[in-house]
């Protein structure tokens, strides 16, 4: 039987809550199916706490010291578990590039992305692992060595300017797990919680986990590892490849910016090789002027 997942979300960043609610809704919207958005929105609140931080962590499958960059990330996310969030980007040159040519150490999987391509290309990222932090310029520079990466997030989260919230953003989305047919649609109302100069867009991540694939460890004594975990991998940016949608011009404090039509939804279909099960969406308010993102959140696909 097929399913539609709607879910209704707050979040002033950083604090959340999250209500998952299973509706049937009959085939009546949009690609054969409603995606409960003719209805009056209603968004559960939340209180406002500080910016997230969202860590972009440039890898790839063959870099042999992606999966010490992937350790300090995840050490970061014990430390502040509430304030840090990262997504895989698989994008990192010949690292990325499956290769098949050496049948006792194959790399067939192929996590590369249009959006994680625009980025490596737009940011400049030198090396890898690679990283930016909320696309902040540090010392003038936006990608971030892998070994300070713990570093820099522990200043930036201490900094109460930095993390002062400057966007409140309500989410509904529906889930359509229709077999060939699967997608996710993202309604939003932005508020701005301080007056803000440039251009404001909104745009989302979807990232799986659990992925088990080979993975290049020089840590070990055969680098080769052939049931690595891959987590938090990018899998598509939307819409736009992760360009998203404009919300704001210089948004003065108190406006408010709703997607009320379906052309103004973040929609992205989901390929079936993917595990629904196992990915996340990530939201983020940022900048489109220079990169920075000023809000993020993410929250489970299906449940």
């Amino acid at each position: 039987m097929n399913k539609l997942i709607t879910y209704f979300i707050a979040i002033a960043f950083i604090a959340s809550s999250c209500d998952m609610v299973d509706e049937p809704f009959g085939p009546t919207g949009a690609g054969g199916w409603n995606p409960g958005f003719d209805q009056p929105s209603t968004f559960n609140d939340t209180t406002i706490t500080r910016r997230r931080i969202l860590l972009e962590e440039f890898t790839g499958h063959t870099c042999p010291n992606c999966p010490k960059g992937a350790d300090i990330a995840e050490e970061i996310k014990t430390l502040f578990p509430d304030d840090f969030l990262s997504v895989a980007v698989h994008n990192s040159g010949p690292f990325s590039v499956p290769n098949v040519s050496n049948p006792a150490h194959p790399y067939p999987s192929d996590f590369r992305t249009e959006t994680g391509k625009k980025l490596l290309t737009k940011f400049l990222i030198p090396s890898f692992p690679g990283g930016m932090l909320n696309r902040t310029q540090i010392n003038g520079k936006y990608p971030v060595d892998y070994f300070r990466w713990k570093q820099k997030v522990t200043a930036l989260l201490n900094d109460p300017d930095y993390v002062a919230p400057r966007f409140k953003l309500y989410l509904k989305g529906t889930y359509n797990n229709e077999p060939k047919n699967q997608s996710v649609r993202i309604k939003y109302k932005v508020e701005a919680l301080q007056s803000q100069t440039g251009n404001f867009a909104i745009a989302a991540y979807l990232a799986e986990s659990h992925i088990i694939a080979p993975q290049t460890d020089s840590r070990l004594p055969d680098s080769y590892v052939p049931d690595y975990e891959h987590n938090h991998v990018l899998r598509v940016g939307f819409p736009g490849d992760g360009d998203g949608k404009t919300v704001f011009k210089a948004p003065t404090k108190g406006d408010v910016f709703e997607a009320t039509q379906e052309s103004q939804y973040l929609f992205t279909k989901i390929d079936e090789s993917w595990v629904a099960g196992n990915m996340k969406i990530i939201v983020f308010v940022y900048n489109s002027d220079t990169g920075e993102i000023f809000g993020v959140e993410e929250f489970e696909l299906t449940n």
